[in-house]
């Protein structure tokens, strides 16, 4: 798992040459443009709809004592709420939406890593076999990931425990987003079973990969252009090395 962990950071060392390389930047500049346009809708939402949220929250504390304290953390909570339904609807929309352009991007790198090229181009049918790949795995993970982040949430009630939660909700978070952009080159290899048990025997990939691509959404605006190519370019080219040991 170490090794995975390892590879999967530093696969994102190897983005920008592969780019240019492997004749990319097209799909890049469009993927970028769609995943931007998602994402401030998004996460404006959270800019909107914290305060009434907030404001319900705080109508339950009918006290004067502490009302100040209950207030400032109601918003604080309706916030951070708000923040990770939208990090979650923003995964799976663009694994999604965005599944016919990431998984020509995969499939030019693994081409280019075989030592050829490939003109394959979205047509209609690709594109509605990729959009039903997208939508059967987002279905998987996104009902498994609510699951464990219920659970995560309900350990946190627990005081003796409760300060492995958050830490455990970011793992969760970040392997199931290393998923997704893994199963853009393993959707051409395997059905969602075997992708599944991949993913499993290689799960510090999975988060590692995931993780960085969380990390980028932090940077405004650029972070979600770049999030998306250059998370399945980092792990497609790790996915390359291992497949064929599966």
């Amino acid at each position: 798992m170490i090794k995975d962990l390892s590879d999967g950071l530093n696969s994102y060392f190897k983005i920008f040459p592969l780019i240019s390389r492997f004749h990319l930047k097209r799909y890049f500049f469009l993927s970028g443009s769609i995943s931007l346009i998602i994402g401030l809708f998004l996460f404006s939402g959270i800019y909107y709809f914290y305060d009434d949220l907030g404001s319900w929250l705080q109508s339950f504390w009918r006290w004067d004592f502490g009302k100040s304290f209950f207030n400032k953390a109601s918003n604080w909570l309706a916030g951070g709420l708000i923040s990770i339904v939208a990090l979650l609807s923003y995964k799976y929309i663009i694994m999604i939406v965005l599944s016919p352009i990431q998984s020509i991007i995969s499939s030019r790198v693994e081409a280019g890593l075989n030592g050829y090229e490939t003109d394959e181009k979205m047509t209609v049918s690709s594109i509605f076999k990729d959009l039903y790949r997208g939508i059967g795995i987002t279905f998987r993970n996104l009902t498994k990931e609510i699951l464990f982040t219920i659970l995560l949430l309900i350990i946190s009630l627990i005081p003796t425990v409760a300060f492995i939660s958050g830490p455990a909700i970011l793992l969760v978070q970040a392997y199931y987003a290393g998923f997704g952009n893994m199963d853009y080159y393993m959707e051409r290899h395997m059905n969602v079973k075997d992708s599944a048990s991949f993913v499993k025997r290689h799960q510090g990939l999975a988060i590692a990969n995931g993780g960085v691509f969380l990390l980028f959404l932090l940077i405004p605006i650029v972070g979600l252009i770049i999030a998306p190519t250059f998370a399945t370019i980092a792990s497609s080219v790790e996915v390359h090395k291992r497949i064929d040991d599966f």
